[in-house]
């Protein structure tokens, strides 16, 4: 082992912190090392000098390691110590492991002080702020029965990624050393049991989504698609950095040996897709697990919710899962009023006539009129299937979500089960949908308005990564 000028620095301060008089410094050498006499190794007239001459033995002749590991079992209670030994364990492995260091960091900290700790980006100031939050505890008169080193490793050893490399023994020695007392599994039991019960919990609300994009194929124009798919883990808006198109988290799925699919074969590839998101070690939780589709225009109008459901006989897919549908085009045209729209639906407005636009007509003039510019509709509700100027007005007026009908209907029924549609948030209509999906379950007659309603649920947030979209400000 050899020290660098700092480390040397470092290591001077512990031992000079652990044996604060020339007394002590010499009693503990002659009892570590039978063959090593301070008066003769390192002369001097303070004591740090006396330090820095032993350490600088130690290096040139070979047995600084042994120095250490002495110095620190004979006093491994002493702090200075304690992140000197435990920075030459963990600095080698730091970009490795950084991230697992952080999370051991915040773990370890009170959690009334997380919103004053500064982030940590590195070893160094990971040691800096354990020992600010060491002095923080004398300065409060807070009694703990260990430091903030000792309960960073403990946090540490606690972490599933740490836990299974050779970095768990190194850990296990120092803690050993500093806690003698200190049982180790009878505190990682309860705590990983602990921990399992609070990520399953976390993982089973975080919404997760199956983006699927079928595109028309240039073989096969009128039936056949080439399709690509991603899964995103966390659904969570903020993961996505629009404007740098810096996309955190997606991960694609492989479609297979075939180079296009017809629409009736889609089911099977989706439960190819759930077999290769399982076998990453994902759980999907049928309450926030979404399938995505983005389609050309010409498939809007068709019933993709209304496929069959390959895992359970006679049931539909939009019956089973969460399924929206977005418009490829769309997906290449960003605008900020768009976000701005889907920000406002988040935040669980409830259908009101100044967000929701019920039209029964399909004049795309009349539409236009209906929606002026800055208009705050977020949601429309369309009687019957849009034209491509229809829906090229609903989306140069930045409308996230559309409900449309299917076919053509007079029926007063329908109407009157599309205004129910409104009761409740708007951010809770994939819930009502799916209700109505479910209830169309046991309807032959294909009469029930469950098999003909699609949502189209433009959220600005959740994109192919690899869109070439524009990025346009808000209209004035």
């Amino acid at each position: 082992m050899k020290l660098d000028g700092s480390q040397t620095k470092q290591l001077t301060e512990a031992l000079m912190s652990a044996y604060p008089s020339q007394e002590k410094l010499e009693q503990f050498l002659l009892i570590a090392f039978e063959d090593k006499n301070l008066n003769k190794i390192a002369m001097g007239d303070n004591l740090e000098t006396i330090v820095f001459r032993l350490i600088e033995d130690a290096n040139a002749k070979g047995w600084l390691t042994q120095l250490i590991q002495q110095a620190y079992e004979y006093n491994p209670g002493n702090p200075d110590l304690q992140k000197f030994t435990l920075s030459q364990i963990l600095t080698p492995c730091e970009n490795q492991y950084l991230q697992e260091m952080k999370q051991a960091f915040l773990a370890c900290c009170p959690q009334e002080w997380h919103d004053w700790v500064e982030d940590v980006d590195s070893l160094k100031k990971i040691f800096e702020q354990l020992q600010q939050l060491d002095n923080e505890r004398v300065m409060l008169n807070e009694k703990t029965s260990d430091n903030q080193n000792v309960q960073f490793v403990k946090h540490l050893l606690l972490n599933e990624t740490i836990s299974t490399t050779p970095l768990k023994d190194s850990l296990e020695q120092w803690l050993k050393h500093s806690e003698p007392s200190f049982f180790l599994q009878s505190w990682l039991e309860p705590r990983k049991k602990e921990k399992k019960v609070s990520s399953e919990k976390h993982q089973s609300n975080i919404p997760t989504n199956l983006i699927i994009r079928l595109v028309t194929s240039s073989v096969n124009q009128r039936k056949r698609y080439l399709v690509s798919a991603w899964f995103v883990p966390d659904g969570r808006n903020h993961k996505i950095d629009l404007k740098l198109k810096n996309y955190e988290g997606y991960i694609p799925l492989q479609v297979g040996e075939k180079e296009d699919f017809s629409l009736k074969e889609i089911p099977l590839l989706i439960e190819e897709y759930f077999k290769e998101i399982k076998t990453k070690g994902y759980q999907l939780s049928s309450s926030t697990f979404t399938i995505v589709f983005f389609v050309p225009f010409k498939l809007l109008k068709e019933p993709i919710d209304c496929l069959k459901c390959q895992k359970i006989e006679g049931i539909s897919i939009g019956a089973h899962y969460n399924v929206v549908i977005r418009h490829n085009k769309r997906s290449t045209n960003f605008e900020e009023d768009w976000r701005k729209k889907w920000e406002s639906l988040e935040k669980k407005v409830r259908h009101s006539n100044t967000n929701t636009l019920v039209y029964r007509d399909g004049d795309h003039r009349e539409l236009y009129t209906k929606l002026p510019n800055n208009s705050k509709i977020i949601c429309i509700k369309l009687l019957q299937p849009p034209s491509k100027e229809v829906m090229e007005v609903i989306e140069q007026k930045s409308v996230p979500v559309i409900v449309l009908l299917r076919k053509n209907v007079e029926s007063s029924s329908y109407q009157e089960e599309v205004q129910k549609l409104r009761k409740g948030p708007i951010a809770g209509l994939i819930n009502r949908i799916k209700e109505k999906r479910t209830q169309a379950i046991n309807d032959n007659t294909k009469q029930h308005i469950g098999h003909h309603l699609t949502l189209l649920w433009e959220n600005p947030y959740l994109l192919p990564p690899d869109t070439n979209f524009a990025y346009s400000n808000p209209k004035s």
